[in-house]
């Protein structure tokens, strides 16, 4: 029994350690995946990508500034004080998401 417990958890250990290289392999259709440095770029400086952002997450950046009062509880406010509170409805996709 002991001579089996040597032997048998090493090789399922092993065994449980390969994996199947096939399944990396595998591209995805209708997706591009960034392989070079242009690629990235192209995917950075992309319309959709910064235009989609939504305008109230920029009051959340460091080189925003604006005169909120402490009372205020507006959206634009919540976001830039980092108070909860930056979505209007709490029943959707929320807005630091984004939109795409």
């Amino acid at each position: 029994m002991r001579l089996t417990k040597v032997f048998l958890f090493p090789a399922v250990a092993f065994l449980s350690l390969t994996a199947c290289s096939k399944f990396l392999d595998v591209k995805p259709k209708g997706i591009v995946i960034p392989e070079s440095v242009n690629d990235y770029k192209l995917m950075l400086n992309s319309k959709n990508m910064n235009f989609s952002y939504p305008l109230v997450m920029l009051e959340i950046t460091d080189d925003f500034y604006d005169t909120y009062d402490d009372l205020n509880t507006s959206p634009s406010a919540n976001a830039y004080f980092w108070r909860a509170g930056i979505d209007e409805n709490e029943l959707t996709r929320p807005v630091a998401w984004g939109f795409v």
